[in-house]
């Protein structure tokens, strides 16, 4: 394709491309589905979301996969792992677990963050492939390198567990936040947990009961481990806690307020 040619295509592209964002998909088709239909990747896989996910059309999961197929096989890597998902999930496809795994190589061997932990949970459960923790971990690792929370969680609860690698609390920890920062659910909940129980860290009940307050909806699990840390605590430790939750509330858990709450 000559550059000129590349143009003509990106700019209707980058104009769906913003109709979509903007919730405009009956817009966003309309400058997509030509450029699908001449073999452009992204329009491709625009499409395959929207009826995927019923955005702006009805929902077709045999159309989805069409059209996501479409630009997997010209190496799409966000293509490549959607349709691994819909084999995982038997959408439009025949429920497959070995092509899903397949797929989710395909993009995670291109570095697509999303494909190496979808693939690293093929080796954690031995789907479409032998269960292999070794591997699992190393896709865990790759997608938590580039910031990942779900791998982040995913890999800190091998750590914490021992399960295929040297169990290693600290490493848990650390990875625990770095999700947790990120809004993981159960990350802060297994975080606040790690410092009741001194894991990681020194033990810390305040900063357990901020960080477990600080779950949103939190199920009856969280509710009955936050009511198991009040009784153990004084009544300055739990005044304590609460200042220390409050600001958690308010300004959210990120990096910044977890080193906030960390001892001098």
């Amino acid at each position: 394709m000559t550059a000129a040619a590349q143009d003509r295509q990106d700019a209707p592209f980058k104009q769906g491309y913003a109709d979509y964002n903007a919730g405009e998909y009956g817009r966003a088709r309309e400058h997509w589905r030509p450029l699908a239909e001449a073999g452009h990747a992204k329009a491709q896989y625009g499409l395959g979301l929207m009826y995927a996910n019923g955005s702006g059309v009805p929902q077709d999961d045999l159309l989805a996969s069409q059209w996501l197929r479409k630009a997997a096989d010209q190496g799409h890597a966000p293509a490549q792992d959607a349709l691994g998902t819909l084999y995982q999930l038997g959408r439009g496809v025949p429920k497959d677990e070995l092509q899903a795994a397949r797929w989710y190589r395909r993009a995670a061997e291109q570095g697509l963050d999303t494909a190496q932990y979808n693939l690293a949970r093929q080796y954690d459960f031995g789907r479409g492939v032998p269960r292999d923790l070794a591997a699992a971990r190393e896709w865990y690792e790759k997608a938590a390198d580039q910031g990942y929370p779900r791998a982040q969680y995913n890999l800190a609860v091998m750590y914490a567990n021992g399960d295929g690698v040297i169990q290693d609390d600290a490493r848990a920890m650390q990875l625990m936040r770095l999700a947790a920062a990120q809004g993981h659910r159960q990350a802060t909940f297994s975080l606040g947990v790690m410092y009741a129980e001194g894991r990681g860290a020194p033990r810390n009940p305040a900063t357990a009961f901020a960080l477990i307050s600080a779950v949103p909806s939190p199920d009856e699990q969280m509710a009955q481990y936050l009511d198991m840390l009040v009784t153990g605590m004084t009544s300055a430790q739990l005044a304590h806690a609460k200042q220390l939750a409050a600001g958690l509330l308010s300004n959210g858990v990120t990096e910044e307020t977890l080193r906030r709450m960390d001892p001098e």
